[in-house]
Order: C-alpha cells, then structure tokens, then sequence
C-alpha cells in the first residue's frame, strides 16, 4: 500500500469587501502538493458556467502534528491568476514578509 501524506490547501475567496480563508485537504502519494481543481462558483470567484478554478501551490509548510500547510495562488481554467488571492491580500494588508507592499 502507498504512504500518503495530506495537505492543507489554503487560499482567500472572492468575497468582497472583505475575503475569508479558505482550505480543504487532499490525501496523496505524491512527494509535494499538487495543482488541485475547485468549483469557484461557491467561492465567488468563478461564474457558473465556467466555474472551474485551480489551486496552484505557492508555498508549503510541514506539519508534523498534521497536514503540511500549502499556501496557493488561485488560478482560472484558463491559468491567469485570479485578481483576489494571498498576493491580493498581502500588498493590502501590510503583510508582506519583507515589509515591502509594492509586490
């Protein structure tokens, strides 16, 4: 039987004024997370009918007490990035890891 390993898929929704988190798990035999596929209709960042969008691994964290941590880029089908996302948040925020908000 193959080893899995989980990951924690984490990433901001559309919503506006404000956008939440996001996550959901995915159990693997891969060595490092994946691209993964979502509905973006239900995040609001994807119209209905074409509502297929991509997590796309920017950064992962090891958790030894559970699922390793990937931070994503969200993607439409298509590969553009989506405009709300963790890089969104961070020039907004203040957040950037080296204090500069011009990213």
């Amino acid at each position: 039987m193959a080893d899995y390993k989980t990951y924690e898929y984490i990433w901001l929704d559309g919503y506006q004024p404000e956008p939440s988190m996001r996550s959901k798990v995915k159990a693997t035999d891969a060595s490092t997370a994946p691209d993964w596929s979502f509905d973006g209709s239900s995040t609001q960042q994807a119209e209905g009918g074409s509502s297929d969008c991509l997590l796309i691994p920017v950064e992962t964290y090891e958790n030894p007490n559970g699922h390793d941590l990937v931070m994503t880029q969200v993607q439409s089908a298509d590969h553009t990035t989506h405009p709300f996302g963790f890089d969104d948040g961070y020039k907004t925020s203040g957040a950037c890891r080296d204090g500069d908000q011009s990213r």
